[in-house]
């Protein structure tokens, strides 16, 4: 069936949709939007959407999947290679935030052109250069087609692991994709692309949630050698002082050792009442230390913390902290790989995805 017979509204929704595919907006593999969001989108019926969709699946240039959606069939990229994705996320098993991209990331697998392979997983701060060594090589032995990097932290000699994986992986001229930080230390910035969050922002909108409840001094809680995002995180919230007529101190930047009950008391002693932690990680230590002590919960200190972990949800004082929104960093980040591997001379680019504030009790003055 070609244009010419269609329906003006069909047709409409036909050149939509083709528009879509020709475009890169949607890649080869990719659920298309449904019926709904596209009828709202050109402001037609669904029975008219579902005719134009009908028309590209007759054609060929879609399919659809029982119970699951319809998706684009390019038949240039259907007799591609099929890539293979190497993953390094070395903190997996501390961080979180890492096993829900990781999940999403799984599931794009299924509908994209690509699989995924794994090589290992590290043990939070016994990571070693050897271990990171034996990976990359079992990666280059696999001869993947592309490496996700979430660098290393929280370990003395993380900077010195981070250039190493680099090292082999340029040696092989193997595309890198950064997911949320960037390897070098802060503010220097490496050649690669890099998918993450607004941590500026982010930090920003952080202290202004304390700002905004009247509080004239806001503490931040970091750990040593920490990613590339916490300094962006600190200058956010610095900028949200000065915005607010409020100068910060450099004593309110705290570098937390052993979160010793001692340690964090005295903190809140000597005047910290409301907190922002580098990441919810740290703002769980932080409540766990206090839990043996007087010190009340949001009553006589205030905190919160970044990425939204499932344990802050549901955590004795649930916490307040900054929602990375996984799903959409997972498509972003899968998008950007596959762009990189097929135009590996593109500019580096810095992809930075909004987030949500999740107001919870622990931070809510009394």
């Amino acid at each position: 069936m070609t244009e010419n017979k269609l329906s003006p509204k069909t047709k409409k929704v036909y050149q939509y949709l083709l528009h879509l595919f020709n475009n890169g907006h949607l890649l080869a593999g990719e659920q298309i939007p449904s019926e709904s969001e596209i009828a709202q989108t050109l402001e037609v019926s669904r029975p008219t959407v579902a005719k134009a969709v009908n028309i590209l699946v007759e054609e060929g240039k879609a399919y659809r999947k029982s119970g699951i959606g319809t998706f684009l069939r390019n038949s240039d990229a259907d007799k591609k290679k099929k890539r293979m994705i190497g993953l390094v996320f070395p903190l997996i098993g501390l961080s979180e935030i890492f096993r829900p991209i990781t999940e999403e990331i799984v599931k794009l697998s299924e509908t994209l052109n690509f699989s995924l392979v794994w090589g290992a997983q590290f043990n939070g701060a016994n990571i070693t250069g050897t271990q990171t060594e034996h990976m990359i090589d079992f990666y280059i032995e696999q001869k993947v087609d592309g490496i996700l990097f979430a660098p290393v932290e929280l370990t003395h000699n993380c900077f010195s692991i981070n250039k190493k994986i680099i090292g082999k992986l340029e040696n092989r001229n193997i595309p890198v994709v950064l997911v949320d930080a960037d390897y070098y230390e802060f503010p220097k910035r490496s050649v690669y692309d890099l998918v993450g969050i607004d941590n500026f922002k982010a930090g920003y909108v952080s202290a202004m949630h304390f700002i905004e409840q009247g509080a004239k001094r806001i503490d931040f809680l970091r750990q040593s050698f920490m990613a590339h995002t916490v300094p962006q995180r600190i200058m956010g919230y610095r900028q949200a002082l000065l915005n607010s007529g409020i100068t910060p101190h450099k004593t309110w930047v705290h570098d937390i050792q052993d979160f010793s009950s001692k340690e964090l008391s005295d903190l809140i002693h000597n005047g910290a009442q409301n907190i922002i932690c580098a990441n919810d990680n740290t703002a769980m230590k932080f409540i766990k230390a206090l839990s043996d002590t007087d010190i009340n919960i949001p009553k006589d200190v205030r905190i919160s913390g970044f990425d939204d972990i499932e344990a802050a949800r549901y955590f004795p004082i649930p916490l307040t902290t900054i929602a990375q929104p996984c799903k959409k960093l997972a498509e972003v980040i899968i998008h950007t790989m596959l762009t990189r591997i097929e135009n590996p001379y593109l500019p580096a680019r810095n992809l930075m995805l909004d987030f949500e504030l999740k107001v919870r009790e622990s931070s809510i003055l009394e």
